[in-house]
Order: structure tokens, then C-alpha cells, then sequence
């Protein structure tokens, strides 16, 4: 089994513009820069993965609109746009000692219950590793602020073998050092385990771990 550690945001079909895809990410990427340096610098894919060659991607709505455009789908037949497919797009910081990658998908709604919208940042980091490089605080702002510019239904910090031991159905929440629950999933303190606590927030509600679960 791969060890690593995803933050991401998802949520279920909502068709948007490419004006609306592009405001999100934009508003998202230039506070995560402000949070987590290791964040803040993103080259697409489609370059070269040489650390450092080409530029950066442009925070600019020009820049991510042409990247969200290029990364629509097309039908097999006609080659025509796939408009429930939505916009998507995948980058990487160019960074080998402290990698992280990111996958976008935006505005889809094609109705398909394991094809869901999301913003997703993927680090090989093992779960001592992230809490070492970062604080619960930190944690926190990076979840209030992907789930402040997207609006998820859910979201959060969460190692690979989390995801493993939990095996959510498809659209269902897993549960990670740090976890984002919309409105529509609203949680209350009541009944909660010595090692965890919620917080409420715009406009959801964050539950916290103050240790790993699964030693608990």
C-alpha cells in the first residue's frame, strides 16, 4: 500500500462557468501561498518535470483559464466538448525534496457517483512527517481556506492508509487529522472520543484530532 497524504475538497455535481472554476482557484492558490510556501509555486504537468524549468503557473484568470480550458473533455466521436465533464487541471510545486502535486476538477455534473468535483494536493509524506512540518493551526487555515474558496461538501488532511482503513462508499467523507463537513453534514460534540473536537466555521464545521485514531 503507497503512503502519502492528500488534502482535498470535494463535492457532488454542480455545473459552474469557467469564470466562476477560475475565481475559485485563483482566490485558493494565492492564499495557500500565504499559508504553506511549499504550496505557493505550481508548474503544469504538461511541461517538463525537470525541477525549476519553465515558468510557474500565473495566478492570472487569462493563465487558468487557458490551462481549465485545455483540460476539458472531449467525445470520442466529433471530438466535441463534454460540458458535464467540467474543467480540470493538474500541476506539481517542482520541488523533488518536499514534492507535492495538485489535481483540479470543476464543474462537473455528469451525474456519475465516483466522478466527483475537487481540489486535491497530494504529498509523499508519511503522517509523522506532515505533523512535524506542520502545526495543527496551520492544518486548520489551509482546510477553512480550500473550504472557504470552494464550498465543499466535505474536505480534509488525511494519510493514504487512512483512506484505506476507512473505505468510504463513493461521495461519503473520510476522516483525517483534520476533516471539513459542509452544512449539509453538520456533526454536533456529542458522543465525540477523548481525541477529538469540532470547531465551527463558515460555513461548516471542522473536527479536529489532537492525536493518530487509529492508536486510540
Amino acid at each position: 500500500m503507497t503512503n502519502g497524504v492528500v488534502i482535498g475538497a470535494y463535492w457532488g455535481d454542480r455545473p459552474e462557468s469557467i469564470e466562476s472554476c477560475v475565481e475559485r482557484l485563483a482566490g485558493c492558490l494565492d492564499s495557500l501561498a500565504d499559508i504553506e510556501a511549499r504550496f505557493g509555486t505550481w508548474y503544469s504537468k504538461k511541461s517538463s518535470r525537470k525541477a525549476g524549468s519553465g515558468a510557474s503557473l500565473s495566478h492570472t484568470a487569462e493563465t487558468l483559464s487557458q490551462i481549465l480550458l485545455a483540460g476539458r473533455n472531449r467525445r470520442d466521436f466529433g471530438g466535441t466538448v463534454n460540458e458535464q465533464l467540467g474543467f480540470s487541471m493538474n500541476a506539481w510545486n517542482g520541488d523533488y525534496e518536499r514534492s507535492a502535486s495538485l489535481s483540479v476538477f470543476c464543474g462537473g455534473y455528469a451525474g456519475v457517483a465516483g466522478l466527483v468535483n475537487h481540489f486535491v494536493i497530494s504529498t509523499p509524506d508519511s503522517l509523522d512527517e506532515l505533523v512535524e512540518a506542520m502545526d495543527l493551526a496551520t492544518a486548520k487555515r489551509l482546510l477553512t481556506t480550500i473550504a472557504g474558496s470552494w464550498r465543499p461538501d466535505w474536505a480534509t488532511i488525511a494519510t493514504d492508509e487512512m483512506r484505506e482503513e476507512q473505505r468510504p462508499l463513493p461521495r461519503q467523507p473520510i476522516v483525517g487529522i483534520a476533516t471539513y463537513l459542509g452544512r449539509a453534514r453538520h456533526v454536533t460534540g456529542d458522543n465525540l472520543p477523548g481525541w477529538a473536537s469540532i470547531e465551527m466555521v463558515d460555513p461548516g464545521t471542522l473536527l479536529l484530532v489532537d492525536t493518530d485514531p487509529r492508536e486510540t
